[in-house]
């Protein structure tokens, strides 16, 4: 039996690094914060990176090839945390598929951009929308919009929000659907802050523990 010294540092991570979305060829930089530690280890896809032993990772020129999931260990004398792991996704020019045209309509109108193929890069530039009002049943394609924050899809005829998964950086989201009767999909979610449920039936009022972040909640017509 072992026992650390009475006085040793306890680490502590206070800020996990952040997942985020980036178009091929950027420079993207993962921080953390904790205190506790005297060294760090940062890792790829749960393997050592390499001289990559600083309390921040850089990654300049990121490929398709960086993508995946990246991790900060931080270490002291007595012993180490890991970090929880963020996810890295490179996007490019790749055309994304989507399924309802009102939706494609609305994507045209925030980035500005009338005619040509939306594109992965295209959709990771998105951080917020508001596509409400436009009569949109499907939102298969939105779940590539991976830095999306806010989203408002009030006054549609959406049984589904099951590609809504895809978006975990979500702070404000709003539906008004009468046709959207189970939040279970949207526990993944774990950042909403605002979340506006206007004429949604919800068949399990349970899910809403789900989101820990939390402050805002409407309900009702």
């Amino acid at each position: 039996v072992s026992y650390l010294p009475q006085n040793s540092p306890e680490i502590v991570i206070t800020a996990q690094p952040d997942s985020r979305a980036v178009g091929q060829g950027s420079d993207v930089t993962f921080t953390h914060g904790s205190s506790g530690g005297t060294s760090y280890q940062w890792y790829y896809n749960n393997t050592e990176i390499p001289g990559a032993t600083g309390p921040t990772l850089v990654l300049s020129n990121v490929q398709k090839t960086d993508a995946g999931r990246y991790a900060v260990e931080v270490r002291n004398p007595f012993g180490s945390v890991r970090s929880a792991e963020a996810l890295l996704r490179v996007a490019d020019d790749t055309p994304v598929v989507f399924v309802d045209p009102n939706l494609v309509a609305a994507i045209r109108e925030q980035l500005n951009k009338p005619v040509g193929d939306i594109t992965e890069s295209d959709m990771v530039a998105l951080s917020s929308l508001n596509a409400g009002n436009r009569g949109i049943r499907d939102l298969t394609g939105i779940e590539t919009a991976f830095n999306l924050t806010d989203l408002i899809v009030q006054n549609t005829p959406l049984t589904s929000v099951v590609p809504l998964v895809g978006l975990p950086n979500l702070r404000l989201l709003e539906i008004s659907s009468a046709g959207v009767t189970d939040l279970q999909p949207l526990t993944a979610l774990t950042r909403l802050e605002i979340l506006c449920l206007r004429d949604t039936p919800l068949a399990n009022l349970a899910v809403l523990s789900a989101f820990p972040k939390l402050q805002v909640l409407q309900l009702g017509g």
